[in-house]
């Protein structure tokens, strides 16, 4: 998945509102970045990797300090106590959403990829994740929204440095380390899917005004990517 290309890019209008990141479960993460915090928003990783002399390994790897990023809003909802129904938890994350809209009015909502469950062994949390997936799409159609966008699992860990999907220690101290004082895994989770998503953004916004309306479908892939176009013809079959 590259920054840039048409399937992250991002609608300007849909950022004029702000954007809502959400990790659907039990305990909905969420974090929120209003309009002003958006158009600052830092197209950098958290983290990049430097390389430096060492006398004894030769070469080590060291942290540069991440940018410093926009505040933002975040928290963790409770859709229901063990043993709710699904109706009961829909209708809790539906009456949070609706107050959310009229008191934040986001213009996009972002959501992490329910896992299939061909690939979970919690079956009944990927039911869960599912069924409020549904909850946020029927919320994002009733207010005239764009669709949701998800950002896969996968993604978000390795933004924040997370090789593992079960371990939460590197994505809260990532979070916390960005200036975010999270109390849960759940909210670093939000946090990572609403970087991401906002980081990828900035990049696309930076990307396209450099491509011509004119520009062919190679000089376009040639921009995004970093690359220069192939001449047309070089490499046809005679």
């Amino acid at each position: 998945m590259r920054w840039g290309e048409d399937g992250h890019r991002i609608e300007a209008a849909s950022l004029r509102g702000g954007v809502l990141a959400m990790d659907l479960a039990t305990r909905c993460g969420w974090a929120f970045a209003d309009a002003a915090a958006v158009r600052a928003w830092p197209s950098s990783q958290p983290f990049a990797h430097r390389s430096q002399s060492d006398a004894n390994s030769g070469r080590v790897r060291s942290l540069i300090p991440p940018e410093a990023r926009p505040p933002a809003r975040f928290g963790t909802i409770i859709t229901g106590k063990p043993g709710s129904t699904h109706g009961e938890r829909s209708a809790c994350l539906s009456d949070w959403l609706g107050a959310f809209q009229q008191a934040h009015g986001p213009g996009l909502i972002v959501i992490e990829q329910p896992m299939p469950a061909k690939f979970s062994r919690n079956l009944s949390a990927t039911e869960i994740a599912i069924g409020l997936r549904m909850v946020v799409q029927a919320h994002c159609h009733r207010h005239g929204l764009p669709a949701i966008r998800e950002v896969p699992i996968i993604s978000a860990k390795a933004w924040f440095g997370s090789r593992l999907q079960k371990d939460k220690a590197p994505m809260m101290a990532c979070a916390r380390s960005l200036g975010w004082e999270v109390a849960t895994d759940h909210e670093a989770d939000a946090l990572a899917i609403l970087d991401l998503t906002l980081a990828r953004a900035a990049v696309a916004a930076k990307i396209v005004p450099q491509i011509p309306a004119t520009a062919s479908v190679a000089e376009r892939r040639a921009v995004r990517t970093g690359t220069r176009a192939r001449p047309a013809g070089r490499g046809a079959r005679a």
